[in-house]
């Protein structure tokens, strides 16, 4: 017997695999390495956290220049509208976090 997905568990990996097709280059820009990108669940952890096991990147909020807090903000904003949910991003100040959960349409 073979292992099949939901109809639901389907459309989260097309959604999944879209976001990461089309923010390629966004992620190769602020340097997420590809382990990160393996899984959602992974990336998920590396936005809760700005960190992955194993991983040499790791994203402080307070260190960040304004041109990668920018790509940083995109990459976030991104990821709200592609419908992935907020998994609880601490990649930027909470106050931007909610700006951008607003402008995605979260709130």
């Amino acid at each position: 017997m073979g292992f099949r997905r939901t109809k639901d568990e389907a459309k989260q990996s097309r959604v999944w695999k879209r976001f990461i097709s089309d923010n390629r280059q966004l992620l190769a820009d602020i340097g997420v390495p590809e382990d990160v990108l393996a899984t959602q669940r992974a990336f998920d952890y590396f936005m809760m956290h700005g960190e992955y096991p194993g991983s040499p990147v790791l994203i402080e909020p307070a260190k960040l220049s304004p041109e990668r807090k920018a790509l940083i903000r995109t990459l976030v904003l991104n990821y709200f509208r592609s419908g992935l949910g907020d998994p609880g991003v601490s990649l930027l100040p909470p106050p931007e976090v909610d700006e951008l959960r607003r402008e995605a349409g979260l709130d």
